[in-house]
């Protein structure tokens, strides 16, 4: 009985420490994902993400957002140039609180 007790209160425990993230597809704005609302996060991720990214000359911009690990979102962000001037650009944003990824990063 004892071991049950301590079972569940290690779910309650994992459960209250989900992340939650804003979540969206790739959408034309911040307002439209955020309407999509929050998600709590696997317990496989520990970030929140939030892209902005498009076609140089402003053709094509996009908002995208969710949950994934801080290795892979810091991977993204290295290998994506936050530059306007580049053919194809995304600016990345990674970070750990409750949905801290509200609002997607600008180009410079």
């Amino acid at each position: 009985m004892d071991q049950r007790i301590a079972t569940c209160a290690r779910l309650f425990v994992y459960a209250g420490e989900a992340l939650s993230c804003y979540s969206c597809p790739a959408v034309d704005t911040d307002d439209i994902c955020n309407k999509s609302g929050e998600v709590k996060c696997p317990e496989s991720t520990d970030t929140c993400y939030a892209i902005k990214g498009g076609l140089k000359g402003g053709q094509f911009v996009a908002v995208r957002k969710g949950c994934t690990s801080l290795e892979q979102c810091r991977k993204v962000k290295d290998e994506q140039p936050c530059d306007v001037t580049q053919l194809h650009w995304a600016c990345v944003e990674c970070c750990q609180t409750d949905s801290c990824n509200r609002v997607a990063p600008s180009p410079p």
